[in-house]
């Protein structure tokens, strides 16, 4: 186990607690993984997963450390004669916990930061800043109806890209294939009759083998054939095995940049951008 690992899931249950009030013991839908996580007490947390056995973390900072519980289905494939029991705290456990409770920190984060936002303010210049060039087609005419969630803001904003036709979606595995012909059928491209080609072995090993951050590497990839033109690619939260991306301009990156993070919506852009 890392202790480093632990000590992490520590702060960030620490913060979770300030951020998220225990009084009502309202559950938390999280978005990405389709359950509900609850904060019984205010030093007690029960984080869901999406895993077949149903492994449930249960979280108790009482003492003034995190004290970890697992329980787990012995065997999810007996179905209802399966039994919920305690099991080991495996190193996996950690590193699971402490991608959910990253996630929960800045959703929370988030949603604080939100409340005192003028929406349709912040709204208005993520548009200007998405449709700042005329090769990028024209925002909606209609605003999409909004709410303060960063989690469906994000895909607010990947139904406009979509709109325009500049969204692709694609795994991150896919880069070289399918992902390069979706990115190829968006409209920037096509008006600028630009043809994709598919990249060498020798770049191909560059992304997966050589790269200390796959990636970062993916859309450094895109990034140099597209830029020469004056577009990027940038993927946009949440960031997930299969993922939303934009073909946006590289004028204005900075600006678009800030519009995103205003409205707490994650992005990764190439290297250097």
């Amino acid at each position: 186990m890392s202790v480093a690992l632990q000590q992490e899931c520590d702060a960030l249950a620490k913060e979770l607690m300030t951020l998220w009030s225990g009084e009502s013991g309202a559950p938390y839908w999280d978005e990405v993984l389709g359950e509900c996580h609850e904060h019984p007490t205010p030093h007690t947390f029960e984080v869901a997963t999406d895993y077949l056995d149903h492994t449930q973390f249960y979280l108790d900072l009482q003492s003034g450390s995190l004290q970890l519980k697992v329980m787990r289905l012995d065997d999810y494939k007996l179905h209802l004669k399966a039994k919920f029991l305690e099991d080991d705290v495996i190193p996996r456990d950690w590193e699971d916990l402490a991608q959910t409770l990253r996630r929960l920190v800045a959703d929370f984060r988030s949603f604080h930061a939100l409340q005192a936002l003028d929406l349709k303010q912040a709204w208005g210049e993520l548009m200007s800043a998405l449709f700042a060039e005329p090769c990028l087609g024209q925002p909606p005419a209609r605003k999409p109806s909004l709410t303060k969630n960063a989690h469906k803001l994000a895909l607010a904003v990947q139904r406009v890209l979509e709109k325009s036709e500049r969204l692709a979606e694609f795994e991150w595995r896919n880069w070289s294939d399918y992902g390069l012909g979706e990115v190829s059928k968006t409209a920037p491209l096509r008006a600028l009759g630009l043809d994709l080609h598919e990249p060498t072995e020798e770049e191909q090993r560059a992304v997966i083998d050589d790269s200390e951050d796959f990636r970062a590497a993916v859309l450094g990839w895109y990034d140099q054939r597209l830029a020469p033109h004056g577009l990027t690619l940038i993927a946009i939260s949440p960031i997930d095995e299969l993922q939303a991306f934009g073909v946006v301009g590289t004028r204005n990156l900075d600006a678009l940049r800030q519009a995103l993070a205003t409205l707490c919506i994650y992005v990764r852009v190439a290297p250097g951008r």
